[in-house]
């Protein structure tokens, strides 16, 4: 009769030791969906947009370079502005590439 009684409060305590848990353990689970969705809904929203723009790149171009044109109304601008962010746009493509350097090696020489 005494381990029948000392059975029972086991039990009981370990289905209360396990509620407890899984209460606490649900808004970390509901976080991590949320930024696991968050995240998964950037990614394929960025994929989506850069597909675009690799896919129209010629048609981009030839718009960007009729900005330059001198039929353009806004040539000067253009002209003034242009060599300033294609050396923007070389230089984040030069970070990017040392980056993805830094992260190879990273990768080889922690794994």
């Amino acid at each position: 009769r005494h381990l029948h009684h000392v059975g029972e409060r086991l039990t009981a305590y370990i289905q209360e030791t396990l509620k407890e848990q899984i209460l606490t353990a649900i808004p970390a689970i509901q976080k991590t969906l949320r930024y696991t969705s968050v995240i998964l809904s950037q990614s394929v929203v960025s994929f989506v947009f850069s597909s675009i723009i690799v896919y129209d790149y010629p048609n981009l171009r030839k718009g960007m370079e009729s900005l330059g044109s001198s039929r353009s109304r806004v040539q000067f601008i253009y002209h003034e502005l242009a060599p300033a962010v294609r050396t923007f746009g070389r230089l984040i493509s030069q970070a990017f590439e040392v980056q993805f350097v830094v992260a190879v090696f990273n990768t080889i020489f922690t794994t």
